[in-house]
């Protein structure tokens, strides 16, 4: 779903931005547009494309790989509990959900191809006078100004409050699965964020608007003028702020360009301080998925290089 976003997301915003001459109501109109586009037959091939590039590598013999994968790791897991003769309920829950996602896979090889799949999205627009976020999930935009985090952006998950009277007016329910000392909700027992493009099988209730459904493709927009004091943005995705609050990412990040390193070496460094060594150790914290992007603006002049920005990535 992200590089579906990626290549049509941008061109779509234009397009609406040109017709209203809003800014807000196209950023909005663009994550609609998205599911629009992923319930459209002449886009699927395209999905489905994106989902194989990852899946199949250069050894595969084009086979399933991932529910193999998933398939072997449950097993493995029923193993090893028959061989200790008993089972923890962090184990359980473990099994559990491999299982519920081996479901969820084939259920969207049986249905549209964004029927099981999607992802949050956070868009950051800087203007001549604002910055102005639109956020769709658990990714997050953060601001450094003069040291201070302010928020972009809020984490779209299933308990706030605003989020559970939506899913439990559609029909969904919220979820609490507790391993160890780490509570995660999740829609219908499935979904650990309330807000994303695709996953359209939360998006099924024909007589309510998009903004009503269990789980929405709504951006909740934020807009802040801008200010001589500020100094950079961070945009990443959860797999980070499950590690770092949004002031330990700014100290970090701001603490480094100080002392002139380059914004590439920031980045990698920030990522590896996030990454863990022990996922069981840290309950799984630390071994998701990571994405990052900083932009540095011109008037905060620490290096040679002004106003840069860059992108990394860890999977």
């Amino acid at each position: 779903m992200a590089e579906f976003c990626e290549q049509h997301m941008p061109a779509e915003f234009l397009h609406l931005a040109m017709q209203s001459r809003d800014i807000l109501t196209a950023l909005k109109g663009a994550f609609h547009r998205m599911d629009d586009m992923l319930r459209m037959p002449e886009y699927f091939d395209e999905i489905r494309s994106y989902r194989n590039s990852q899946d199949v590598g250069p050894a595969s013999s084009g086979g399933n790989q991932p529910s193999e994968d998933l398939q072997n790791s449950i097993k493995d897991d029923m193993a090893d509990a028959r061989a200790k003769r008993c089972i923890t309920k962090e184990d359980a829950e473990t099994i559990l959900m491999k299982m519920m996602l081996l479901r969820r896979m084939g259920a969207e090889e049986a249905t549209e191809p964004a029927f099981s799949v999607g992802c949050a999205a956070v868009c950051v627009l800087v203007t001549p006078n604002d910055i102005i976020c639109a956020n769709a999930g658990d990714s997050r935009a953060v601001l450094s100004r003069k040291g201070r985090a302010v928020a972009l952006s809020v984490d779209h998950k299933p308990n706030l409050d605003t989020e559970r009277y939506r899913i439990e007016a559609a029909g969904g329910t919220v979820a609490a699965m507790r391993r160890g000392q780490i509570t995660t909700y999740r829609v219908n027992g499935n979904l650990s964020l309330s807000r994303a493009i695709g996953d359209l099988q939360y998006k099924t209730r024909g007589h309510l608007p998009p903004e009503k459904q269990i789980v929405c493709a709504t951006p909740e927009i934020v807009c802040h003028p801008r200010h001589p004091e500020d100094e950079f943005v961070i945009v990443a995705c959860d797999g980070i702020w499950d590690v770092k609050s949004s002031q330990e990412a700014c100290n970090f990040v701001r603490r480094r360009l100080l002392r002139k390193v380059p914004l590439k070496h920031i980045m990698e460094q920030l990522l590896e301080a996030c990454c863990t060594s022990d996922p069981r150790k840290s309950m799984g914290l630390g071994a998701d998925n990571m994405t990052l992007i900083i932009v540095k603006f011109d008037q905060w002049q620490t290096d040679a290089v002004s106003g840069s920005s860059c992108a990394c990535t860890v999977s």
